[in-house]
């Protein structure tokens, strides 16, 4: 089954929330990847002949129909320590509803062929996504219509198991990565918690990755930076042009620091060739 960017987004969210009251909610086995067409398993423990990495979920939790993309996904090794893989999902979807601006995302998608994996943080109750979908025809204007459509979004509200989780979307100043990207913000509001919930949307070539990151409010972006990084480093010893300046997949040492409370980047002063706006 295709986990689009509205379940993620509904998943993670849920995810946090309980996080919040002490409960974690239900998991499976391992993550999901896809592909077009569907999606196949290897059993844990074994190597994926393809690419000679482990299938265990703990080191390597990439298994799809399309190995090559899945290959090209990080592994709780390839990420700062603290990282985990986690595959929360929500078994109870009765009274569900979605997002209609993120259910368009999907559909510009359609079956392209997808590899996802997903990491949680226990310590710090942070969870991370990371998506790959290769588009074999005009890439770049499948990323411009992603970004057009979260453009014009503004209302990201959905219900979970009847309960409504309030939400608001805004393009959110972040990092420029490969050869295109833009960021969002999502905010959640219960009666529990309030939920961040980052998108950066970033082309590379063919590929598009659309790494996500969740956490209670407010989320720490020097952590998600790091993240991106880390995953850039994968594609980067793949072959693949991450184009980014602080070295290959971006693990060089320029620094970084958070373009929303940096006082040279922030209101009224030119945010510079390292930062993007949505």
């Amino acid at each position: 089954m295709k986990r689009s960017l509205t379940t993620t987004l509904s998943v993670l969210t849920l995810a946090v929330l309980l996080a919040a009251c002490g409960v974690r909610a239900s998991s499976s086995a391992s993550p999901t990847t896809t592909g077009a067409g569907g999606s196949t398993t290897t059993a844990p423990g074994s190597n994926d002949p393809s690419t000679g990495r482990s299938t265990d979920p703990s080191t390597d939790p990439s298994a799809s129909n399309d190995p090559d993309l899945a290959a090209l996904l990080p592994t709780v090794d390839d990420l700062p320590f603290g990282w985990t893989i986690d595959d929360t999902s929500n078994d109870d979807t009765s009274g569900d509803t979605q997002p209609s601006c993120i259910d368009e995302v999907n559909a510009i998608v359609g079956d392209a062929p997808t590899a996802e994996v997903s990491f949680s943080s226990e310590s710090t109750m942070e969870y991370f996504t990371d998506n790959l979908v290769r588009i074999e025809r005009a890439p770049q204007r499948t990323f411009n219509e992603i970004a057009d459509t979260l453009d014009a979004c503004t209302d990201v509200s959905f219900r979970n198991n009847g309960e409504e989780i309030l939400g608001m979307i805004a393009p959110l100043p972040f990092y420029d990565y490969g050869d295109d990207s833009a960021a969002w913000q999502l905010t959640f509001v219960t009666g529990r918690a309030i939920v961040d919930y980052d998108i950066v949307l970033v082309r590379y070539g063919d590929l598009i990755a659309t790494y996500t990151f969740a956490a209670l409010a407010p989320l720490d972006e020097e952590t998600f930076d790091d993240l991106i990084l880390s995953a850039e480093d994968v594609l980067a010893a793949a072959g693949i042009d991450t184009n980014n300046p602080a070295g290959p997949g971006g693990g060089g040492t320029d620094p970084r620091t958070d373009p929303r409370t940096d006082p040279r980047t922030g209101p009224g002063t030119d945010p510079g060739g390292d930062v993007q706006t949505a």
